[in-house]
């Protein structure tokens, strides 16, 4: 709470720079105690409360706002890789956090580049990082967001009800409006010069992290 009445106030950049410090520092030691507790079979993270979520939300903002350029976008990527490695699947499978250079270098094809998400009751993060340079951009969270992600989603897990043309239009129409909330034009802009081609680009999370290499190809 203190940090985002900093931020809303307009608080002095080395007052912020503080509370950045302390936030990342409690935050490191709430992961630390989630990743020391034991792996629970119905599944455990930061997705399973949303007081979770938002702290790291709050972080990923304070991210944006006290660092600039690269460091910025690397304080970023590796508090949602952070986030995503207490996650129960990633300890089961023996997985930590990434680091940004080895992903660089071992995982984007040349005309590539990673989205990572993070999703909090008070809003979402959206992380777009090609070889070169990153851009963080934030999105709103709300009820009709929601509706379309799960429209989405269970699109995915199943045949459409509706195989209609009308019916694939709507769900294709939907995906459009999840792509325009969860890709901003900055996200957008980035991805573009990556593939040198314009397009359009959709995904159906649940909820929490996504972390996703794409290729921008339409």
């Amino acid at each position: 709470m203190q940090c985002r009445v900093a931020m809303a106030a307009g608080a002095p950049p080395a007052e912020l720079a503080r509370l950045h410090g302390e936030l990342a520092a409690a935050t490191a030691a709430m992961l630390a105690a989630m990743r020391a507790a034991p792996v629970q079979p119905a599944g455990d993270g930061l997705f399973q409360f949303d007081v979770q979520q938002d702290v790291v939300a709050v972080l990923l903002a304070m991210d944006r706002l006290v660092l600039d350029g690269e460091r910025a976008i690397q304080a970023a990527f590796d508090h949602l890789e952070a986030g995503l490695a207490v996650g129960g699947l990633a300890r089961q499978l023996g997985g930590g956090p990434v680091d940004l250079v080895r992903v660089r270098t071992g995982l984007l094809p040349a005309k590539g580049a990673l989205l990572a998400f993070w999703f909090s009751p008070a809003g979402g993060h959206v992380l777009a990082i090609d070889h070169r340079r990153g851009v963080h951009t934030t999105f709103a969270v709300d009820d009709a967001l929601r509706d379309d992600l799960r429209t989405l989603r269970l699109s995915l897990e199943q045949p459409p009800a509706d195989r209609t043309a009308a019916g694939l239009a709507a769900l294709r129409a939907t995906g459009g409006r999840v792509a325009e909330r969860l890709l901003p034009a900055p996200v957008r802009a980035l991805l573009e010069g990556v593939s040198g081609r314009r397009g359009a680009a959709a995904t159906a999370p649940s909820k929490g992290l996504f972390l996703v290499r794409v290729e921008y190809n339409c």
